[in-house]
Parts: structure tokens; C-alpha cells; sequence
């Protein structure tokens, strides 16, 4: 059995990783995250092909060919990756979608998927704060003394509000930037999830 390097300039390497990558471009739609797919794809192909036997070339067609036909898995990644781009979007359907399929593989990552999602829950309830202390003069931000403060919709007795003209713009980019950064973090912990 042999373990050597693949080396990617040989022609017959280049011509069978080439061929991969088209018939995943047509199977597959458009975007970074399909790109993505096809790298991984491909240094897969290249691992297993390591460990085979034969030239180069003929190491890496029997990786692939070992992978099946594209029929059988191209629907699978076409859909996962829809999912992600809809994720990747911040879509809550498509990341609750992600959670449920790579959820429970790993104790750290489901831990950093749930705290990303608390974080997207605290800034969608921020988000909702803020937009209430337009119409609502009662909601927002108040301060009860040194570091802790109370978000509410009702008045706090015995705490003042933070004014509303510093709260509202200062709630809106927290949210704003709470929810971005955490579906962010959640599409990257999720690729590492599947790529790992």
C-alpha cells in the first residue's frame, strides 16, 4: 500500500479533479459556499487517494469512482447547500434547519450552536425593545446602579432610563451586529461540523 503525496500537477491528477469539478458546477447551484464544498471534496478525493495503490492518476479516478456516482449524493449537497446559503442569509428556517441536521456530533460545537442561537434570540428581543421605545415611552433601557441594568417594555421604580436617543440607535447596531456575527459563526461551525 502506498502513502505518498498526490502530486496535483500531474496531468492525469489535474484531468480527473477537473472532471469532478465540473459535474458537481452543473449538479450543484452557483455560490461561495458550492466552491467551498468543492475544495473539501477535492483534498478528500486527495486523502483517500493517498493511501491507494497504483500512479498517481489512477489513485485519484478510484477515489472518485469509490465516492459513487454523483446521482446518488448530488441531491444530498444541493439541498445542503441551499440550506446554507439561506443560513448564510440569516435565514432562522434555514439555521434552525443546520441545527437539527449536525446538532449532537460534537458537545463543544452543539454548545457554541447554542449559545449562537441564544445570542441571535437576545438580539431579535433587542431589536424588538428598541423599535418599542419609539412609540412606547415607557420601554427601554434602564439603569439600576454601577453595572447592572433592565431592559423592559414597562417602567422600572427607582432606576432611570437610559435616554432614548442613546438607546434606540445603540440597541439597533448591537442588534443588528448580535445577529449577523452569531449566524455567521453558526454557518462556519456548521461546515466545520460536516467538513470534520
Amino acid at each position: 500500500m502506498t502513502n505518498s503525496a498526490i502530486d496535483r500537477s500531474d496531468p492525469q491528477v489535474r484531468k480527473a479533479l477537473a472532471n469532478l469539478q465540473q459535474q458537481l458546477c452543473r449538479a450543484l447551484p452557483a455560490g461561495d459556499e458550492r466552491d467551498d464544498l468543492i475544495r473539501e471534496l477535492q483534498a478528500h478525493v486527495l486523502d483517500a487517494a493517498e493511501r491507494g495503490n497504483g500512479s498517481p492518476g489512477e489513485r485519484v479516478t478510484r477515489a472518485i469512482t469509490d465516492l459513487g456516482p454523483l446521482s446518488a449524493f448530488a441531491p444530498e449537497l444541493a439541498a445542503e447547500l441551499a440550506l446554507q446559503q439561506s443560513a448564510a442569509r440569516g435565514s432562522p428556517l434555514a439555521i434552525a434547519g443546520l441545527l437539527a441536521t449536525h446538532l449532537g456530533r460534537d458537545l463543544l460545537k452543539s454548545a457554541v450552536l447554542m449559545i449562537c442561537a441564544l445570542a441571535m434570540l437576545f438580539a431579535l428581543l433587542l431589536l424588538c425593545c428598541a423599535i418599542a421605545a419609539l412609540w412606547l415611552p415607557d420601554a427601554g433601557l434602564y439603569w439600576n446602579g454601577w453595572s447592572d441594568f433592565t431592559l423592559s417594555f414597562e417602567a422600572q421604580q427607582h432606576a432611570p432610563k437610559v435616554a432614548t436617543a442613546w438607546f434606540v440607535p445603540g440597541a439597533l447596531l448591537v442588534a443588528i451586529g448580535m445577529y449577523l456575527g452569531a449566524s455567521r459563526i453558526m454557518v462556519w461551525t456548521l461546515r466545520r461540523t460536516k467538513s470534520g
